[in-house]
């Protein structure tokens, strides 16, 4: 009888020595796991300080000339609205914006320069305007450390939306030069450009690993217009693109509201939120550049 109780005893132990076991080997690996991702995102955060010196900058872009009283009245328009006194980024959203600023906007949006490099590059796709994720952009430089908030995310390398997984379909913004007074740049998987009024680029908003850099002093102002297009096949069900169109705005709106919140992390919350928007923002371009490293090797 003694024995009995005594092996069940030792089996028992057993267990519970071989699930501590398990439970120390798991969480060996994730400390593991999080230190390699940590070193990965200081490797991926540490941009060569001699990039000006190197870089190439990219054949720029430019929409017609006619369109330049247009984006003159879009820089009046922020600089009467803009209630940062340029301490931080504003946001201005063609939706909220007065009639006139609107048709200002559609011109610029359905350019033929614009709308034919679009095309140009992106396989001669269909394409769709996404007014709802439009926007005039006042720009302001404050570093990466915690005081910057949710500005600090731009100065990073990062993607701008989750959805790049999604096969035939693109989302594209397009950044058009307003107004610029600074010397920021663009850093584009490595492609650098620098714009002026009426200059623009293309990123793809689900894919392109991007951020800025350079120089921006104190009363030194820069616009940009925000367009947005969702490039697909002709092929394709329109049902299926105005999901996706819809995917894309949602995730826009939250995500906008969430770095509105963190702009200025004033009080605990704030810089709690702040700190989730930057780590999640290094540990996706992290990921992405693995992800694309390891396309290139294979």
């Amino acid at each position: 009888m003694k024995i009995k109780i005594w092996g069940k005893i030792t089996f028992f132990f057993s267990i519970v020595l071989f699930v501590l076991f398990v439970l120390f080997v798991l969480f060996v690996l994730f400390v593991l796991f999080i230190l390699i991702i940590i070193f990965l995102i200081i490797i991926n955060m540490s941009h060569d300080e001699n990039i000006e010196k190197i870089e190439k900058l990219e054949k720029l872009n430019k929409l017609e000339d006619y369109l330049s009283p247009y984006l003159t009245l879009l820089k009046y328009y922020i600089q009467e609205n803009d209630d940062s006194s340029g301490k931080t980024t504003k946001h201005h959203y063609e939706l909220y914006a007065n009639s006139r600023v609107r048709l200002c906007i559609e011109k610029i949006r359905t350019s033929p320069a614009l709308i034919n490099y679009l095309k140009s590059k992106w396989n001669n796709y269909e394409i769709i305007p996404v007014l709802e994720m439009n926007e005039m952009y006042a720009s302001r430089l404050r570093g990466v450390g915690s005081n910057a908030g949710s500005d600090a995310v731009f100065q990073q390398k990062h993607i701008d939306g989750p959805f790049g997984l999604i096969p035939f379909f693109t989302l594209i913004r397009c950044i058009i030069t307003i107004h610029n007074e600074t010397n920021i740049k663009t850093d584009i998987e490595g492609q650098v450009w620098s714009c002026q009024k009426g200059e623009f680029f293309a990123i793809d908003y689900n894919r392109d690993l991007h951020f800025i850099f350079g120089e921006q002093e104190e009363g030194q102002l820069r616009y940009v217009l925000k367009l947005h297009y969702v490039m697909y096949p002709k092929w394709m069900p329109q049902a299926i693109v105005c999901y996706y169109k819809y995917l894309n705005y949602r995730y826009n709106q939250l995500a906008r509201q969430l770095f509105l919140y963190t702009l200025t992390p004033d009080t605990p919350m704030k810089k709690s939120a702040n700190w989730v928007v930057n780590t999640v923002t290094n540990i996706s371009a992290t990921l992405v550049t693995i992800a694309n490293y390891r396309s290139y090797m294979y």
